[in-house]
């Protein structure tokens, strides 16, 4: 993998998401300085020469949205049986409405103790966003900054008003920092137990986490051609992201905007950046949350001052759509529906 690929690629999966780590949904920024990545991705848009974002335009010779057919089967897992009695409670959505993730993490904890593989797997992301915000906005070596301090600092950073991101943080977390309860475990545990249960999304982040790791020692070309160790890692990534995907959960859909570097990793700029955006707008389509306060819309704007006040997730993947000369998101978004559907798994690139 070439330099400049390689950074492209760890840029792209550390914070192409950038409701990644925001969401509490990895632990990644600590391999690596995630305001040179901000940097990094600021600088790309303002070089491209492009303009300012700006609303889609409708136009009526778009294709109509084609709404996914209800799958015939769902692939099945070789994991353990996620738990022996099926809770009632929607651990998705209870982290979503979460507002202090001190009381998420005590609910969820019996169910996660129990088997339960979304209990696991949010219970990690709670954990793990409080870990990683904590030490990026609040931490200095032995110092905790207060809230005004850490707003304050961040600011002397220019470009990325973050005001709103540590002030949630804080308000998220204080408790969980404050109270540091060893029987919790670690975020890192529950991913662990949540992949081994077949949760698509920490098999996803799992996929990613090696690849990343396989990225940071330039051996992910190596792997690919079949060098040992690092093959067999690669293979690893590679089904899990395809065993994320056949679940058909829009959230791991929405996250092959990042693995498309791990089952494709031989395509480059533009390829890559359909393909991406794509996916992510199947998600949409799919029904993941991609309305004007959807989490991970918040946290892309965190990088991108040309989002528009009051739009949706949905048109801000338009928008950068057309941004970038990509006039035919529709038409790619119904065929990629279509290959969900029918379980076209080869045809995805996500065969075995």
């Amino acid at each position: 993998m070439s330099g400049s690929r390689k950074v492209l690629v760890v840029a792209i999966i550390a914070v192409a998401g950038a409701g990644a780590v925001w969401l509490g949904l990895a632990r990644r920024h600590a391999h690596f300085d995630a305001e040179a990545v901000w940097r990094s991705l600021a600088d790309r848009h303002a070089h491209s020469g492009a303009a300012p974002l700006a609303p889609a335009a409708s136009d009526p010779a778009t294709p109509p949205v084609r709404a996914p057919q209800p799958p015939s089967r769902i692939a099945g897992s070789n994991a353990r049986a996620p738990s022996s009695a099926p809770s009632a409670t929607d651990f998705a959505e209870a982290f979503r409405e979460a507002r202090n993730y001190r009381s998420f993490i005590v609910s969820a904890l019996a169910a996660a103790q129990r088997g339960n593989r979304d209990a696991e797997y949010f219970l990690s992301a709670a954990l793990a966003y409080c870990d990683e915000t904590n030490r990026f906005f609040f931490r200095r070596g032995d110092k905790t900054l207060s809230v005004d301090a850490a707003i304050l600092e961040r600011s002397r950073f220019g470009g990325i008003d973050m005001t709103d991101a540590i002030r949630r943080a804080y308000d998220r977390c204080r408790e969980v920092n404050a109270t540091q309860d060893a029987s919790w475990r670690t975020a890192e545990q529950w991913l662990a137990k949540a992949a081994q249960a077949g949760q698509p999304m920490a098999q996803m982040r799992t996929a990613e986490d090696i690849f990343l790791r396989l990225a940071k020692m330039d051996a992910v070309a190596a792997a690919d051609n079949g060098s040992g160790d690092e093959s067999a890692e690669l293979g690893e990534a590679r089904a899990l992201v395809r065993a994320a995907v056949q679940s058909r959960d829009p959230e791991a859909i929405f996250e092959m905007g990042d693995a498309v570097a791990i089952v494709k990793p031989e395509e480059q700029g533009p390829e890559y950046f359909q393909e991406a955006v794509t996916w992510r707008y199947v998600a949409c389509l799919r029904g993941l949350d991609c309305s004007p306060t959807a989490e991970w819309y918040l946290q892309f704007c965190l990088h991108d001052p040309n989002c528009v006040p009051g739009e949706s997730g949905i048109d801000y993947l338009r928008r950068a759509a057309q941004l970038h000369g990509m006039v035919d998101l529709q038409e790619r978004a119904n065929a990629l529906n279509d290959q969900i559907d029918a379980g076209a798994w080869n045809d995805l690139g996500l065969g075995g």
